[in-house]
């Protein structure tokens, strides 16, 4: 990876970057490297690119590839990406802290659920496996005190997710469905 000077990052680049770390995307710092680069990848290769489109100018020269069903992509190094690598990842393992979440704003909690969330009946599930029982339950906390709700800490398949109980998840839909795409919205929203 090349070094470069930071891009003009603002707080909605910040939002789409949290989001997607949250998600199950990966700041990673090269063996070699001085600075970190953010690296995506989903089997939806339009949320990909709706993604890859509000990070543009972060990206790399040739910032996709595909390989079977999965399309990846990844910026360019910045210092930006070895400060947030510092913050999700203290001891070189993934945490969630309530700083992190308490930064969260409407179009942040939008791409973390478009990440990770699915509609299970009319409720809001987030996969949140990544980051053990522990972050789980601190996600949980974390939706009760910012007002959307009940969120339970639940076993799917032996993987931990955060389920939003039916008020919580009107409450959060109100919040995320105007900073979806179209075609997300019609996946991962009550009709």
């Amino acid at each position: 990876m090349t070094y470069f000077d930071n891009p003009n990052i603002n707080d909605w680049h910040q939002q789409i970057i949290t989001g997607t770390v949250l998600g199950g995307s990966s700041l990673v710092k090269p063996a070699k490297g001085k600075n970190c680069y953010l690296f995506m990848r989903s089997s939806d290769q339009q949320w990909l690119k709706y993604k890859a489109a509000e990070l543009n100018n972060l990206a790399s020269q040739r910032p996709f590839t595909y390989e079977q069903s999965t399309a990846r992509w990844h910026s360019n190094c910045f210092p930006i990406f070895t400060q947030l690598y510092n913050r999700f990842y203290p001891d070189k393992k993934k945490i969630v802290t309530m700083e992190i979440l308490d930064s969260l704003r409407d179009i942040g909690l939008a791409i973390w659920y478009g990440d990770c969330g699915k509609l299970k009946g009319n409720t809001a599930l987030l996969n949140t496996n990544k980051f053990g029982e522990k972050g789980t339950k601190l996600m949980s906390n974390y939706f009760s005190e910012a007002g959307i709700g009940k969120a339970d800490v639940v076993r799917e398949k032996n993987y931990f997710r955060l389920n939003l109980d039916e008020q919580a998840s009107n409450k959060f839909f109100l919040i995320v469905a105007n900073h979806l795409p179209e075609f997300m919205q019609k996946q991962l929203l009550p009709k």
